[in-house]
């Protein structure tokens, strides 16, 4: 939950400087950072060097992905590829970024949305419980 949170607060905070910025993803560590252009090769935590993928262009749309928990946010869908629990992502929309701070009380999720995010998408497929902070 704390990467989520990390994410979150880093996409938040780049919000400003994303023209066409890129989301990227580690395919080995999970890593997620926002470029202009491919990041870094040089030390993935996991072993030797990075494997990047380019997950979607930055946006204000946040998803998050139903099998591995992930979240992004894009301009649109992100990309299917390379989920780490196997197969391919499968996204959902919880909002919109925005002023307004919200906490799952099931899966500890924290988002900054435009009104309240969307309740499906929890885990074991159930819904968020989102409380406002």
């Amino acid at each position: 939950m704390v990467k989520n949170f990390l994410i979150m607060f880093l996409a938040f905070a780049a919000l400003t400087a994303w023209a066409d910025d890129n989301v990227y993803i580690c395919r080995k560590c999970r890593t997620v950072t926002i470029k202009e252009t491919t990041p870094s090769y040089s030390y993935c935590p996991a072993k030797n060097s990075h494997q990047w993928f380019r997950a979607a262009v930055a946006g204000n749309d946040i998803y998050q992905c139903r099998k591995c928990r992930l979240v992004l946010f894009s301009r649109g869908l992100p990309s299917y590829s390379y989920c780490f629990a196997g197969n391919s992502h499968s996204w959902h929309k919880l909002g919109i970024l925005g002023p307004e701070h919200y906490l799952c009380r099931k899966c500890n999720i924290q988002l900054h949305t435009k009104g309240r995010p969307s309740y499906s998408g929890c885990r074991n497929n159930s819904s968020h419980q989102w409380h406002k902070l």
